[in-house]
């Protein structure tokens, strides 16, 4: 079943007093139809400073949308989720 499906758990927050996404622990399980990696551990912030970072967790949000088939308005992939001017794409590194 996890082969065609993605079931996805996170918090909303990695730390709620100060409002933080930073380090924000994810766990994916199913490979969405072979769309995404599966088996691994992928630290997405790795040698960054998370503090330069513009909100990663939308590229997470974008790539968990197309895994699941979603599309935009003119059935273009997803490029962008939640406001405008934050980090757009996917990340390449959950896809297969």
């Amino acid at each position: 079943m996890l082969d065609r499906s993605a079931v996805v758990w996170m918090h909303e927050l990695s730390d709620g007093k100060v409002h933080s996404y930073i380090d924000l622990p994810t766990v994916i399980a199913g490979g969405a139809g072979g769309y995404l990696k599966q088996g691994q551990f992928i630290d997405l912030v790795a040698g960054q400073d998370p503090w330069d970072l513009r909100y990663p967790h939308n590229r997470l949000l974008v790539t968990l949308l197309n895994a699941v088939g979603c599309s935009g308005e003119d059935g273009s992939p997803m490029t962008a989720f939640g406001r405008k001017g934050l980090e757009e794409g996917e990340y390449s590194e959950l896809l297969a």
